[in-house]
């Protein structure tokens, strides 16, 4: 494994670490987020399409389980109005 395959890897892994700590259930809240707070890292690295994808999916998995738990899934927070 390169180093910049290692970097992406530490790089998801926070970005899964944020997700469950803040309760992102949206990826536009974690688009948004990478985008304003973490430009130069996590953002770039979202932008590559198998990342995207995989946090999307994450994501989804994420709403699905608290459904079936029958807890609240908060609406996504950068909702355009």
């Amino acid at each position: 494994m390169t180093d910049n395959e290692k970097l992406i890897l530490e790089l998801q892994s926070e970005m899964l670490d944020f997700v469950n700590n803040n309760d992102i259930y949206y990826i536009a809240d974690l688009w948004h987020y990478a985008e304003n707070e973490r430009s130069e890292d996590w953002f770039p690295i979202l932008c590559k399409r198998k990342i995207y994808h995989s946090m999307k999916l994450y994501l989804e998995s994420r709403r699905r389980v608290m459904r079936k738990a029958k807890k609240v899934i908060p609406p996504p927070q950068n909702s355009v109005r």
